[in-house]
C-alpha cells in the first residue's frame, strides 16, 4: 500500500521518474519528451491565451498509469538503486543540487516582467545572467556569499540584472555611464563624454552604439524634447537605463 502511495505521488508530481522506479525505462523516456512538450505548450498558451491546464492533465494521466502498472505487479524484482524508494528520490535531489550550483554560480535563468528594456526585450522574454566571475553569488533568494572585487567588471552597453540600492527586486537595465563618465541627456540627444551616442531612425526609435553594444532605445510620453539630464558617474558606481 505505502508503495502504491509512493507510486502515485512520484508520477504526479514527477512522472517520468514513477516509470524509472518501476523499472519502466522506455516509458520514462516517453514521459520525460511528453512533461517537455506539455510544459512548452502550457508556457505558450498561458502567454499567448492565458491559459493552461496540460501539466495537470499530464500529472492525472501518468499517476492512473503508475497506478496500473503498480497495481499488476505481484513480484517486485529490484535490481537498480531507483528501484528503491531512496534511491528514486536522491535523482530529484541530485538535479536539484546541481540546478543550484550552475545558476549560483555560472548563469541563471531571468524572465523579463515588464517593458522597460523593449524593444530589445520583451515581455515574456527568457535571458541567462552570466554569474561567474562577477562577485554575486546564489539563486532562489538565497546569497551564498559576495565579493567587493570581483574578477569581471561590467562594461558599457552591455545589459545587467542588478539589484538597486535599497530594493530587494532584480532590475535588467543597460549599463549607460561607467565610473568617471559624464552622461548628459537633452532631449532624444544621448551623450557620452560629449559625444553624441544616438541616432534617430524613426519617430520615437532611436538606434545607439556605445562600445561593442549596437542596439535600438524607444522614446515614449510626453514629448522627448524636453527632457534634460545630466551626471558624472562617481566611482564604484554605474549609470543605468532601460531601453524603453
Amino acid at each position: 500500500m505505502l508503495r502504491k502511495i509512493f507510486v502515485g505521488c512520484l508520477a504526479f508530481f514527477i512522472p517520468p521518474l514513477a516509470f524509472l522506479y518501476l523499472s519502466r525505462g522506455w516509458l520514462a523516456l516517453i514521459y520525460l519528451l511528453v512533461l517537455i512538450v506539455t510544459a512548452v505548450g502550457d508556457y505558450y498558451a498561458q502567454r499567448y491565451f492565458g491559459l493552461g491546464g496540460l501539466g495537470l492533465v499530464l500529472a492525472i494521466v501518468a499517476t492512473v498509469h503508475a497506478l496500473r502498472i503498480a497495481q499488476s505487479e505481484t513480484n517486485v524484482v529490484k535490481h537498480k538503486f531507483y528501484n528503491y524508494w531512496w534511491g528514486a528520490l536522491t535523482i530529484p535531489l541530485a538535479v536539484a543540487l546541481l540546478s543550484f550550483a550552475a545558476r549560483s554560480f555560472l548563469y541563471e535563468p531571468f524572465s523579463i516582467p515588464s517593458e522597460s528594456m523593449s524593444p530589445t526585450l520583451m515581455p515574456g522574454d527568457y535571458i541567462l545572467v552570466k554569474k561567474s566571475g562577477y562577485g554575486n553569488y546564489g539563486t532562489w533568494g538565497v546569497s551564498l556569499f559576495r565579493s567587493d572585487n570581483p574578477n569581471n567588471k561590467p562594461k558599457s552597453g552591455e545589459i545587467v540584472a542588478l539589484y538597486p540600492p535599497g530594493e530587494t527586486r532584480i532590475y535588467i537595465e543597460r549599463i549607460i555611464g561607467i565610473p568617471g563618465d559624464e552622461v548628459r541627456l537633452d532631449g532624444a540627444n544621448l551623450t557620452i563624454n560629449g559625444e553624441i551616442v544616438s541616432k534617430e531612425v524613426e519617430a520615437g526609435l532611436f538606434s545607439e552604439s556605445i562600445g561593442e553594444q549596437h542596439y535600438t532605445v524607444k522614446y515614449l510620453g510626453p514629448p522627448f524634447r524636453y527632457r534634460n539630464y545630466e551626471v558624472l558617474v562617481p566611482p564604484g558606481h554605474y549609470f543605468v537605463m532601460g531601453d524603453n
